[in-house]
């Protein structure tokens, strides 16, 4: 029984897999340009005020270097520097 189970199912994987094979995947002939203006965009998301205890929360300042954030390359990521660089006025406060 366990045998003749074992078989179907390796017949079943084969025909599924032989059938993919064959059959056509279907082609659209639109790319991703041609389709630009129809993309419906999700409305932006509603921004609230939040409360971070600040035992066990950390604010990461990350690729501020010279590889990637320059002038040339990207402008607003040196303008946030010197705010970015300024202690944090809730460093060290307790919730």
């Amino acid at each position: 029984m366990k045998k003749e189970l074992l078989s179907m199912t390796a017949v079943g994987v084969m025909f599924t897999i032989s059938l993919c094979l064959v059959l056509p995947a279907p082609v659209s002939s639109a790319t991703i340009i041609d389709e630009w203006g129809a993309v419906v965009v999700p409305a932006a998301p509603q921004l609230k005020e939040v409360k971070l205890p600040a035992e066990g929360t950390a604010l990461l300042l990350l690729d501020f270097n010279k590889q990637v954030c320059s002038d040339k390359q990207r402008p607003r990521c040196v303008a946030s520097v010197p705010a970015v660089s300024q202690p944090s006025p809730c460093r060290g406060e307790k919730s």
